[in-house]
């Protein structure tokens, strides 16, 4: 639903009478609408204010996924060492997908959100919509079939558990670590950020006192995670709706 959800914000119509490839998303479609997260507007169905919200808040849980789960994807646990600590050393996006593609690096980001009490499933979808899983002409199919659910329970199950970590504090040192990381990380992005808006003669300063207020409220926001490592934000308690 969610990604139905954010096609229907700003880009894409769904006709109420709807192509082939669309007609399999009807049954989602009224579930819904049972759920009051659509409803129809003339022939076009529309994103609701429930749904909106919804989707506010799934916005919010993929930004940390982002920022901060993502960072366990590839963890050296023979040296304790993250892909992510060397994050900014690279020109390319090619040079970076070759080194995070190293054998050494495990993914422990189910292990990661068992310990923080959150659904793997829900990680793992985000994780397919920013590897674009969802990109191909006959993403309809994929989206409502088992093989979708398949995959993602796939991955859930085969992936290292909490079981495997969890033992002398090894996934909290692990979790810790990551959260220093990304604070690192929003610190460096921030600094490269601000200097780039100083730079441009064309950035007023009502502009850029704006980005360095939303820069502090940023780095607060995240804040939490750095000192405890069994945070979770609010946004995470929420129903997620595949």
């Amino acid at each position: 639903m969610a990604f139905i959800l954010d096609q229907l914000i700003d880009k894409r119509d769904f006709p109420i009478v709807m192509e082939k490839k669309d007609s399999v998303l009807k049954p989602t479609f009224m579930k819904m609408m049972e759920l009051n997260m659509v409803k129809i507007e003339g022939l076009l169905y529309k994103i609701t204010p429930k749904g909106q919200e919804f989707m506010d808040n799934f916005f919010k849980k993929y930004e940390e996924f982002l920022k901060f789960y993502d960072i366990f994807c590839a963890v050296d646990l023979a040296n304790g060492t993250f892909a992510f600590s060397k994050f900014f050393d690279f020109e390319t996006d090619e040079e970076w997908e070759a080194y995070l593609g190293q054998s050494n690096f495990d993914d422990v980001r189910v292990a990661v959100c068992e310990f923080k009490k959150i659904d793997p499933i829900e990680v793992v979808f985000m994780s397919f919509i920013n590897e674009g899983r969802f990109n191909s002409n006959d993403w309809q199919f994929y989206l409502i079939n088992d093989l979708l659910w398949y995959d993602i329970l796939e991955i859930c199950n085969t992936a290292i558990q909490i079981e495997e970590l969890i033992e002398d504090g090894v996934l909290e040192d692990i979790v810790k670590q990551g959260s220093e990381i990304m604070m690192t990380m929003l610190k460096e992005e921030s600094v490269n950020k601000l200097a780039d808006l100083k730079a441009d003669e064309e950035v007023t300063e009502e502009t850029y006192t704006e980005e360095v207020t939303y820069v502090e409220e940023e780095i607060a926001y995240y804040d939490p995670y750095l000192y405890d490592p069994y945070y979770i934000s609010p946004c995470w308690g929420l129903l997620f709706l595949l």
